[in-house]
């Protein structure tokens, strides 16, 4: 931490004409002053709220003694200043105050959005080239994750800024309280899905703990979720019905460790359908598949029960809350396995959820989102990839998406294996190429492949 001390009044010799510029004589009898604490970075600076007032002291000696005297009473007041500038700065620093706040209060909400986007464009470039990604993994991971541990703590800070200036006003209605697993994982009001009000008279009823969030193909391609409590399922369904949904990937035991995590919202039994709300679900289809489960279900509205749809439930076993301890291969094949049954055609989000709906939900999301982008046409080795800016941009849309550090670095993790993959595919593309290839083609055929069937016609003529 950078400080500089300074002594007020130590300049006795200021003249009536300094006055006019600054000059740090001593301070005049029954002066009252109010203090502020500034901290600037490279980019900005903000400032405390005013602390005082306090008043210098009518000196006790004599005019002649007057620079000493100012002096002695400006010592303490120097000293309440550091006292309180090292205050705001170890506060600042423990996220004890957000002096995000009180720049807002200052100089207004577009010039915050200012002073924001100074901070993005000074920040230092996270990106990584994708021909040289194996090099900057082991970088990644040298001094226990040091790198990464540092990101992790700047996507937290940068977090706690996008939630104060977000909205949670819905979440936090009285009637809509009850509908919260977790009361620290609310929904931001401009990204939240809202279901069809079912009731005139309760508007609350279109109230449901989600959010859109953006993926390779667009910017609603998945439907973050908390894991339905019992007086949530009806609404769970009923979002399911609304937004069109084929595909849900469930990351969470129903239990785990004695602790109910989601509560089961779907029947277990072939041909044992059960109704929730006025939607009615049938399981067709039950699979283990070791690490995962695939559930299909036939789900139709109580009020046609001649017309279903088609839902698909990916259920992974072996992902434990605030945890990364999965096998990267066991997942990444999840994450092959669940993006091989959704239709290139289909614009509707996915359901991802798991207990709260944002650490093991944003981890799918983050390296569902690369997969994508590996298998696309837009892959180049001479691209940049930056995880940081995609869990940054989850952020913005619900809170505490990739909720540990420990899956922060599992998405680095996976990325490194897929990318290693996609070397091997593309290596044996080319060896298939090359053995398929038309071994007996000459740039030069006039001579190698002159018509010799002609020739020999001619001679047997003659």
């Amino acid at each position: 931490m950078w400080s500089k001390k300074l002594e007020v009044g130590k300049n006795r010799n200021c003249r009536k004409e300094d006055l006019e510029d600054l000059c740090n004589g001593p301070l005049p009898s029954g002066l009252e002053l109010w203090v502020k604490a500034y901290a600037c970075t490279r980019v900005a600076c903000t400032v405390s709220e005013h602390y005082g007032p306090f008043t210098i002291q009518q000196p006790h000696q004599d005019s002649n003694d007057g620079g000493v005297d100012g002096a002695l009473i400006a010592l303490p007041i120097l000293i309440a200043i550091l006292i309180l500038i090292s205050v705001f700065l170890v506060r600042w620093w423990r996220g004890a105050i957000d002096p995000l706040k009180w720049m807002n209060r200052l100089i207004g909400g577009g010039e915050e959005d200012e002073l924001v986007t100074l901070q993005e464009i000074a920040d230092p470039d996270r990106s990584i080239p994708i021909a040289t990604y194996s090099e900057a993994f082991a970088d990644l991971h040298r001094d226990t994750n040091l790198i990464l541990s540092e990101q992790y703590e700047e996507i937290k800070r940068r977090a706690g800024q996008i939630e104060v200036r977000s909205g949670f006003e819905a979440a936090n209605l009285e009637p809509n309280k009850p509908k919260n697993r977790w009361v620290n994982i609310l929904p931001f009001d401009h990204s939240r899905v809202k279901l069809q009000q079912c009731d005139d008279d309760n508007p609350e009823s279109d109230y449901i703990n989600a959010n859109y969030m953006p993926g390779f193909h667009h910017q609603r391609e998945f439907i973050a979720t908390q894991g339905p409590l019992p007086g949530t399922i009806d609404d769970f369904w009923r979002m399911v019905w609304e937004q069109n949904v084929m595909v849900i990937v469930m990351l969470t035991p129903c239990k785990e460790r004695n602790r109910v995590k989601c509560e089961m919202y779907w029947p277990d039994t072939v041909q044992e359908a059960k109704q929730y709300g006025d939607l009615v679900v049938n399981p067709t289809s039950i699979t283990n598949m070791n690490k995962f489960n695939i559930n299909i279900f036939d789900i139709s509205h109580a009020s046609d029960l001649t017309k279903t749809r088609k839902v698909l439930q990916f259920h992974y076993l072996d992902f434990m809350d605030f945890t990364a301890a999965v096998e990267v291969e066991h997942f990444i094949e999840f994450v092959r396995t669940v993006r091989g049954q959704v239709p290139h055609d289909v614009t509707s989000p996915m359901f991802i959820h798991c207990s709260a709906g944002v650490g093991r939900t944003g981890s799918y999301i983050a390296i569902d989102h690369l997969q994508e982008y590996l298998n696309s046409p837009k892959f180049s080795f001479d691209d940049r990839i930056n995880i940081f800016d995609m869990v940054m941009k989850m952020r913005k849309q619900r809170v505490n998406m990739v909720q540990t550090e420990a899956q922060y670095i599992l998405i680095h993790d996976c990325f490194e294996r897929m990318l290693e993959d996609k070397k091997k595919s593309l290596k044996t593309t080319e060896s298939m190429e090359e053995l398929y290839a038309n071994q007996a083609y000459d740039p030069f055929p006039d001579v190698e492949y002159e018509n010799v069937n002609y020739e020999n016609k001619q001679r047997k003529e003659l």
